[in-house]
């Protein structure tokens, strides 16, 4: 009996086509031997012993497989769920960076805003800025405000930048990294 080559390399790791494990070669011999049998509507009480002998041998093997395998779950799941909290705590990272950025920002957009009132000052501006950042944040976030004005086509605008750390692990990085700023309108009360 010819076989293709790709069933010859099945046969010789022990699986079928669908990869499901064979049983041993000399169970199978067996087994197939019974199946012919009793296809040919020639069984007889031989070939029902070696059918018999057959299943036994499948429950054999089986039972070896679930012993090679025992504990390959936990090993698996280990590696797995150190895997996964990774980027779980990547993702999160990240989710804090944007924070930070978004938070200091809309800081200094609050506090360029302040300084751009007619009855207040650049200074007023900067410590409603470090006091927001601070409450939200912390000091260390909040260590380098600085307030400049400028004019640009006729029109006032107050800058408000903040030097503040990049946060790389939780919210501690290396200091002074980002420059973030907010930019605002001066408040014209003469109407010119």
């Amino acid at each position: 009996m010819s076989r293709s080559p790709a069933e010859a390399a099945r046969r010789r790791r022990g699986t079928d086509r669908a990869g499901l494990v064979q049983v041993p070669t000399d169970c199978a011999g067996r087994a197939d031997r019974a199946g012919r049998a009793d296809r040919a509507g020639r069984a007889d009480r031989a070939d029902r012993a070696d059918d018999a002998g057959a299943v036994c041998c499948k429950r054999r093997v089986e039972g070896d497989l679930t012993g090679k395998d025992a504990g390959s779950a936990i090993a698996e799941f280990a590696l797995v769920a150190s895997l996964l909290a990774l980027v779980l705590a990547g993702a999160l990272q990240i989710g804090l960076v944007i924070h930070v950025r978004n938070t200091v920002i809309d800081s200094a957009i609050a506090g360029a805003r302040q300084a751009g009132l007619a009855d207040q000052t650049d200074g007023d501006g900067a410590r409603l800025t470090a006091e927001l950042i601070t409450a939200a944040l912390g000091g260390r976030y909040a260590e380098e405000i600085t307030v400049t004005s400028e004019s640009r086509g006729g029109v006032e605008i107050v800058e408000v930048r903040v030097r503040t750390p990049l946060p790389v692990v939780g919210l501690w990085g290396p200091a002074e990294v980002w420059e973030l700023s907010g930019r605002s309108l001066v408040e014209d009360i003469d109407g010119d």
